[in-house]
């Protein structure tokens, strides 16, 4: 594969691979950037200064901390808690993908419920939803429960709804990576299954997951019937980490490229069926430089049947104009709840919410283009 595509995410690898190289160890995250170039939330006029991002209030945006590069928040269309909740009322979203779709499903909770913009509240969320491996529900009540406030973890057959229904419930169906996430408010649903194996405990399955027998019965309710209402609604789909770059395990490229069109040829067909189907690309360095196929090819298949390709990438490649890549990863590979949980909380989940930022912006363009979402900023 030659062509802009490939230069372009090649220039982006060496970057993230000379920044990886150059501050191992180092811990402080400080944007390279001055006061003047910030853009902030003004309390007095109830927007941006300068207004530069539209309706957005920066704070719900975790890891924002209420301010964003200008030029960041230029290319962007941002949305903060009241934003999201005006653009997913009444659908259905499935992610399925390996843990960095993880990451999105979390960011989206920490978005949607209204508790991002505090870092007590997404970290006691956090901390304990990444070690959740048994049926478990939490409730966040809405408007956001005040700081200093540990939100509650029960047992899913637990009587206390905790402000479950006038606000946000996550239910953890046996494992942090398979969970339903509902707003009845809102009449809202969200299911992520993480597809990095078809068996919730195991990994490096990757792509070939979505053609496993044993995973069949299971992926057809996932794609045709999410939340059990026998809604169409919408798909955001990936694989990569575990096909390439985890643990040693590298998947051949004639093989993912041959996976990667049958899976095609299926989510054409569920995009024909009525869903809204997006492909989220693969992030890290892993994805890029001299293995730039591993975005290249999806991004053809996904365009021969007319299905959105996520620019993930490109996000990070403004993102690091600002930043190390240390301030947001351990590993290269995870850059939200993952990375956060595994260092303590010593990385800004700041990269993962604007990649996901970047996802709800293209559901958006994806359901005004379909002519399914009356809704605009």
């Amino acid at each position: 594969m030659t062509g802009p595509a490939h230069v372009t995410m090649t220039r982006v690898a060496v970057v993230l691979l000379m920044q990886l190289m150059a501050i191992q160890g180092t811990a402080a995250c400080v944007a390279v950037t001055n006061a003047s170039e910030l853009v902030t939330w003004d309390t007095a006029v109830g927007g941006c200064n300068p207004p530069v991002c539209g309706p957005c209030r920066l704070a719900d945006i975790a890891g924002a901390d209420g301010a964003l590069p200008i030029s960041l928040a230029q290319r962007m269309t941002l949305y903060d808690t009241d934003g999201v909740r005006k653009l997913m009322a009444g659908k259905r979203v499935t992610l399925l993908g390996d843990s960095s779709m993880a990451e999105t499903a979390h960011d989206l909770v920490l978005l949607i419920s209204g508790i991002g913009g505090s870092q007590e509240l997404r970290m006691s969320y956090m901390q304990q939803a990444k070690h959740v491996w048994d049926p478990t529900r939490v409730c966040i009540p809405f408007p956001s429960p005040p700081d200093g406030t540990k939100l509650r973890f029960q047992p899913m057959d637990s009587s206390d709804g905790g402000g479950c229904a006038t606000g946000t419930e996550v239910r953890f169906h046996g494992s942090h990576r398979n969970m339903t996430v509902t707003v009845p408010a809102l009449d809202f649903c969200l299911r992520f299954r993480f597809t990095g194996h078809h068996e919730l405990d195991k990994n490096n399955g990757g792509i070939s997951t979505f053609f496993e027998p044993a995973f069949q019965a299971e992926l057809h309710g996932l794609l045709h019937n999410p939340c059990g209402d026998g809604r169409p609604g919408v798909l955001v789909i990936n694989s990569g980490l575990h096909d390439f770059g985890h643990w040693e395990h590298v998947r051949p490229r004639d093989d993912y490229e041959s996976h990667m069109n049958r899976l095609g040829e299926l989510l054409g067909r569920v995009r024909q069926n009525g869903t809204t189907v997006l492909w989220k690309g693969n992030l890290g360095p892993y994805a890029t430089h001299s293995e730039a196929w591993r975005n290249v090819i999806p991004q053809e298949v996904m365009a021969a049947h007319k299905i959105p390709y996520i620019d993930t990438v490109g996000v990070f490649e403004r993102l690091l104009s600002y930043y190390q890549l240390d301030c947001f990863t351990h590993d290269a590979k995870h850059f939200g709840m993952v990375a956060v949980t595994k260092s303590d909380g010593n990385k800004s989940i700041l990269a993962s919410s604007m990649v996901t930022q970047k996802i709800i912006a293209d559901i958006a363009a994806a359901l005004l283009l379909s002519g399914k979402e009356p809704f605009t900023l």
